[in-house]
């Protein structure tokens, strides 16, 4: 099977589809048996579109963290802004002395 083993299939099949998107779990449709009796190009497809599909997961979970995380500071900032407070959430990163200006 030229770079795609049992042992890689097995893995991606018992790793599941639990970290996939709901559009790719149809992966998983099939059962080690069935698909050792696939072609062995067939075999290497769905090994690239597993491992593709994980990657593309990890992707849209870690930019949705990252929204989250400036969703936060975005709506931290706004509250700050409409309260015109003097000093800026303790959140926001504070200038070193050498970048304030010098009164």
């Amino acid at each position: 099977m030229h770079g795609v083993t049992i042992n890689h299939i097995t893995a991606e099949l018992l790793a599941g589809a639990r970290a996939l998107s709901l559009a790719d779990r149809h992966h998983f449709e099939l059962n080690l048996s069935d698909l050792l009796d696939k072609s062995t190009q067939h075999k290497r497809n769905w090994l690239l579109n597993v491992v593709a599909a994980r990657q593309r997961f990890e992707r849209q979970q870690a930019n949705f963290e990252g929204d989250q995380s400036l969703s936060t500071a975005n709506s931290k900032l706004i509250k700050w802004m409409t309260t015109i407070q003097d000093e800026p959430p303790s959140e926001f990163p504070q200038p070193y002395p050498s970048q304030c200006p010098i009164p």
